[in-house]
C-alpha cells in the first residue's frame, strides 16, 4: 500500500507505471500463443519524488516614509458667538443709533427706548429714600433712650430698604433705555423699528461674533481617532477663499442619528471679512507617521477576509501582511501594518499563499530583459 501512495504522488511516475503494465500486458500475450509459460521478468522501478516547481513572481523593495495625513470632509462656517439682543424692559423706540452691517465694539449704544415717566419715578424714589432715611435716624435714637420698641426699629429698617431698593429700580430702568453691545461685533440685523413698542424679552437685534471665525464639522467613528486638538485645519470656502485654524473642539458623545462626531476649530478672521453659514471643504492635516505608498493593484484579501498585501522573507517564502488603509491619493495608498522595509509582490500575488515557496524576480531583472532584448 505505501508502494502505491508513493507511486502516485507525482505524474511522472504514474506514466512510467503505465508504461511498464502495457509492456507487461503484450509480452504475456504473446508467451501464451507459443504454449509457454507465463514468468514475467519486470525490472525495478525507482519511485522518484516529484520536483517542486516554485511560482514565479515579481517583487519591489518597499521603504516607509513619513507621511503627514489629510482627512477631508464637509464643513461650514460659524459665528463664535450669535446673539439676538432682547430688551430687559418695556417701552417704545426712541431712536435706532446704528445700521446693519456695522462693527461695533463692546459698550456701543444701539437703540434708545423714549423714557416716559421714568425721571419721575426716580425722582419719588429718591425722596422716598430721603424719608426712610431720616425715620431710621429718629427711631434709632428714639430706641436707644428706650422709647422705641425692637419691632419698631425692625419697621424702620425695613421700610429703609426697601426705599434704596426702589431706588436702585428706578436707576436701572433708567439706564436700560439704552441697549448696548455686550460684545465687539457685526450688527447683523436692526429687529425693530423707531416706534415699535417692545416687552422684556423682545429682540430688537442680532449680533454676530465672527472673530476668530468657527469652522464646524464631523468625523465618523473610523475617523475620530485621527483628530487631536490642536491640529491643523485649512477650510476651502465654496465662494473662495481659504481660512486656517486649530481643532478647538472634539465631542465625546456621537450624533443618535448619524453616529458621527462634532469638531470645532477656530480660525482667524479679521475684520470679519469671512462669513457665517458659508459652506466648506475641510482639510484636517494630521501629525506625520512612518507608512508605505503602495499601488492599490498589489492588495489582496486572504481566506479570512482580511486586507493585505504579500511580501517574501528571507527565504523566498510568500508571507501575508494585514494592512489598514491610512489615506490615499492620485498615485496609490498610504498603508500601515507592514515592516519599515519589504519585498512586497507586485506581479502574481493573486496566485500564491501564506507560507508558499517562491521564485523572486525583480523589478530590475525585467527591465535588464527588455532592454536587451
Amino acid at each position: 500500500m505505501r508502494f502505491l501512495v508513493a507511486f502516485v504522488k507525482s505524474p511522472r511516475t504514474i506514466a512510467v507505471a503505465v508504461i511498464a503494465a502495457a509492456g507487461l500486458w503484450i509480452y504475456s500475450g504473446t508467451v501464451a500463443r507459443q504454449g509457454q509459460p507465463v514468468t514475467p521478468q519486470v525490472a525495478p522501478v525507482v519511485i522518484q519524488d516529484a520536483e517542486v516547481t516554485a511560482l514565479e513572481v515579481r517583487v519591489e523593495t518597499l521603504t516607509a516614509r513619513p507621511h503627514v495625513g489629510v482627512l477631508e470632509v464637509a464643513g461650514r462656517t460659524e459665528a463664535r458667538r450669535d446673539l439676538r439682543l432682547q430688551s430687559e424692559i418695556s417701552g417704545r423706540v426712541e431712536e435706532i443709533l446704528v445700521e446693519a452691517g456695522d462693527a461695533v465694539a463692546g459698550g456701543t449704544a444701539l437703540l434708545r427706548l423714549t423714557e416716559q415717566d421714568r425721571p419721575a419715578t426716580l425722582a419719588d424714589a429718591r425722596a422716598q429714600l430721603d424719608q426712610a432715611e431720616s425715620d431710621f435716624k429718629a427711631t434709632r435714637r428714639l430706641y436707644d433712650e428706650g422709647l422705641r420698641s425692637e419691632m419698631q426699629l425692625n419697621a424702620a429698617t425695613a421700610t429703609l430698604a426697601s426705599a434704596r431698593a426702589q431706588l436702585e429700580r428706578a436707576t436701572l430702568e433708567l439706564r436700560r433705555l439704552v441697549i448696548d453691545a455686550p460684545f465687539g461685533a457685526v450688527l447683523e440685523d436692526v429687529l425693530v423699528e423707531v416706534g415699535d413698542y417692545v416687552s422684556p424679552g423682545s429682540e430688537v437685534a442680532r449680533l454676530l461674533d465672527l472673530d476668530p471665525l468657527k469652522l464646524t464639522f464631523s468625523v465618523s467613528e473610523d475617523e475620530l481617532g485621527q483628530v487631536r486638538l490642536g491640529d491643523r485645519v485649512e477650510a476651502e470656502l465654496v465662494f473662495g477663499g481659504v481660512v486656517t485654524g486649530e481643532v478647538s473642539f472634539i465631542s465625546r458623545i456621537a450624533d443618535p442619528a448619524t453616529r458621527t462626531f462634532r469638531i470645532e476649530a477656530e480660525a482667524a478672521n479679521p475684520d470679519g471679512v469671512y462669513p457665517a453659514g458659508a459652506t466648506a471643504r475641510v482639510l484636517l492635516r494630521q501629525e506625520p507617521r512612518a507608512l508605505h505608498r503602495i499601488s492599490p493593484g498589489i492588495i489582496v484579501l486572504n481566506d479570512s477576509g482580511v486586507l493585505g498585501v504579500y511580501g517574501v522573507d528571507d527565504s523566498d517564502t510568500a508571507r501575508f501582511h494585514s494592512i489598514e488603509i491610512v489615506d490615499q491619493d492620485a498615485g496609490g495608498a498610504w498603508v500601515s501594518g507592514m515592516p519599515g522595509e519589504l519585498r512586497v509582490v507586485t506581479v502574481g500575488q493573486s496566485w500564491i499563499q501564506d507560507g508558499q515557496l517562491v521564485k523572486v524576480v525583480t523589478q530590475e531583472e525585467v527591465d535588464a530583459v527588455v532592454d536587451g532584448g
